[in-house]
């Protein structure tokens, strides 16, 4: 199941879907702008549960630095061991000794900065991943090249005929799905007297009368 901009739907409920949808081999793709319209939408407490339930999350780059902060801060920190060199230099009695030293040290950093995901490229990602031999990655999705673009049929050859037709033809289809109770239905209902409303010289009171240049099941495809 992939949602583009899915933080544009507000589904009950829908931070316990990836999880339960997953347990019935169903995969979620949950693609956003930012993490912040899904916080917008959800609030913070499902937006947490939410992108937890998201085993696997790629992020690209954002313009909004609180998220690139929240991204960071998935990376969490690391130490890294620094090397410092020193040189000395003494004199004594007309006399000069040089001495050089080095120390090690431990400092803790972000294993990924803010300014990283500030700065990535176009199809640059960051990634985590749960089944699988790695746990985080960068890196690029270089995309394919091309073939040539399907001729696209211009708009002026559709003409005004072909756009009634059409139009009557996804009415007649819509009529027929909402006004075709089961003869039981009805019996049981007993008689509704309903309201005729002319439209563009058509009558619809429930059971519509159909365009004369067609008969019963006919559809006006072009």
């Amino acid at each position: 199941m992939i949602l583009n901009e899915a933080p544009t739907l507000n589904i009950p409920n829908f931070d316990q879907l990836p999880a339960t949808g997953r347990s019935n081999k169903v995969a979620t793709v949950f693609g956003a702008q930012d993490i912040s319209q899904i916080e917008d939408m959800y609030g913070r407490n499902k937006k947490d549960a939410l992108v937890a339930n998201l085993n696997n999350q790629f992020y690209g780059r954002v313009g909004h630095r609180e998220t690139a902060q929240y991204v960071a801060d998935l990376w969490g920190r690391e130490y890294v061991q620094q090397r410092t060199e020193g040189e000395s230099e003494n004199s004594r009695d007309l006399e000069t000794s040089r001495g050089r030293s080095t120390s090690h040290s431990f400092t803790e950093r972000s294993r990924v900065r803010i300014q990283d995901v500030l700065e990535l490229n176009t199809g640059e990602f960051y990634g985590q991943l749960v089944d699988s031999d790695f746990s985080s990655f960068k890196a690029q999705v270089k995309a394919s090249e091309g073939g040539p673009l399907p001729e696209m049929v211009p708009v002026t050859l559709v003409t005004s005929q072909d756009t009634k037709q059409n139009f009557l033809r996804i009415q007649d289809e819509i009529e027929s799905l909402l006004h075709h109770p089961q003869p039981q239905a009805i019996a049981e209902r007993g008689p509704v007297e309903s309201k005729t409303t002319p439209v563009n010289g058509h009558s619809f009171n429930g059971q519509h009368k159909r365009d004369e240049r067609t008969g019963p099941g006919e559809s006006l495809d072009f």
